[in-house]
């Protein structure tokens, strides 16, 4: 289980919780729940990945919201870019860049993370 506290002070760091990832397959799903607790925001925060060297965002899960202390589960299918090599970095951040300037408050709670490799006739494109 992860606890994110997140105090509403302007200027949060762009990667609040991060794992690099070395993923040597193309096709992945990671899966797992969440359940937040007075998050004051207006689109909240996703799992995002880059490539491992950095970058721009090529895949992110949907907003994570407030969810008035209910859990909810969430996922997110991708393929791994050939330009990354297999080196992925997995993020927490605010889905939207400005809002992580303006600051959030509140508290997020994450638990049953899954990745799994997934063929690739059944990853949605």
């Amino acid at each position: 289980m992860l606890e994110v506290e997140l105090t509403g002070r302007a200027a949060l760091p762009q990667a609040l919780v991060g794992q690099t990832l070395l993923l040597l397959g193309d096709s992945y799903q990671l899966k797992g729940r969440y359940m937040s607790d007075r998050i004051r925001s207006k689109q909240g925060l996703a799992w995002v990945l880059r490539c491992g060297n950095g970058g721009n965002r090529w895949a992110q899960t949907r907003d994570l919201l407030e969810t008035q202390r209910q859990w909810h589960s969430f996922e997110l299918s991708f393929k791994v870019p050939a330009e990354c090599n297999g080196a992925v970095r997995l993020s927490l951040e605010a889905s939207a860049p400005w809002e992580a300037r303006a600051g959030i408050s509140g508290i997020m709670y994450f638990d049953d993370f899954e990745l799994s490799s997934i063929t690739t006739g059944s990853l949605n494109d």
